[in-house]
């Protein structure tokens, strides 16, 4: 397996480390055209004169007219964590470089301030036309800002698509559970060489998905969206809490026979509360179906 660099700030022994068609072992990093954001909070001088007056824009626009002074030329001593780090993005926005690198560029953000600050950052992308290359543990952040998402796990890639069809169409398990809040339910099933059974649900399967399968145990995938509650017909549970958003509620069930916790969606200020019996009925092209073994998906 090859390693590839993105970018470097320093020296690098890797050989097929390239930035912007820049090898970088030949290349100082003043010229290597990227300009890097990373969660570390401390800020080197930057003399603002050196970007110009087109650059006074830019970093308002990213990062508030106050913050942006900050720019001018200081490490930031006696500004805040989340000051610091626009103007860290800010920084980097006005470099105008071949592609921008950020990892975890909001995580000293507050939650107010992480929402209005990655739409920022999404609308000057698109208008500056720059490509990025965005590294966060946060999926909200790489669901809404993303054009493509490539989902890692233990340095290996596991999807790289839009994220819509990480939502719709996961190649594995992993994938499945990680990307989705609250995540999809991930049911541990068995086929009588027919149907998967998870209690009371049963989900027929295609005979290529049977064929597909390396052994009886199959996982059914079911994000609570994609339930609708019922009288009966469906997977029978008892409702456990209720997290109620206004505008949608969350119910945490128990399963009768079994002992994982689901969770469905419903719409908000309704009338279940903990204690009640109901039915979850899976929609039909909600259903996700995965090879327990190996975790890929089963065929449509």
């Amino acid at each position: 397996m090859m390693n590839f660099v993105i970018a470097s700030v320093g020296q690098t022994a890797a050989p097929d480390a390239f930035a912007v068609n820049v090898k970088l072992v030949d290349a100082l990093a003043q010229v290597r055209g990227f300009s890097a954001v990373i969660s570390c909070l401390f800020l080197l001088p930057a003399p603002f004169g050196e970007f110009g007056a087109e650059a006074h824009h830019v970093v308002a626009t990213a990062v508030g007219h106050e913050v942006g002074r900050a720019v001018v030329g200081d490490r930031g001593e006696r500004l805040s964590g989340g000051q610091r780090q626009r103007v860290a993005i800010g920084r980097a926005l006005v470099r105008n470089p071949a592609v921008y690198l950020m990892d975890e560029p909001l995580s000293n953000l507050d939650a107010k301030l992480r929402v209005q600050t990655r739409t920022q950052i999404a609308a000057l992308q698109r208008q500056l036309g720059v490509t990025t290359v965005y590294v966060t543990h946060d999926q909200i952040e790489a669901m809404t800002m993303g054009d493509r998402v490539a989902v890692m796990n233990n340095g290996i890639l596991q999807q790289c698509a839009p994220p819509r069809e990480l939502f719709t169409k996961p190649v594995n398990e992993f994938v499945a559970g990680f990307i989705g809040s609250p995540a999809m339910n991930l049911l541990p099933s068995t086929t009588d060489g027919t149907d998967a059974t998870y209690g009371s649900l049963r989900v027929t399967l295609t005979p290529e998905q049977l064929e597909a399968l390396t052994s009886a145990a199959v996982t059914v995938g079911i994000r609570p969206n994609d339930f609708e509650i019922r009288a009966g017909g469906g997977l029978n549970a008892t409702v456990e809490f209720v997290e109620e958003l206004g505008s949608e509620a969350f119910l945490y069930c128990s399963a009768d026979g079994t002992d994982k916790e689901i969770v469905a969606r419903t719409d908000g200020l309704g009338l279940l509360q903990s204690g009640d019996n109901v039915s979850l009925v899976p929609r039909t092209a909600g259903v996700h179906l995965f090879d327990t073994r190996s975790g890929a998906r089963l065929p449509a």
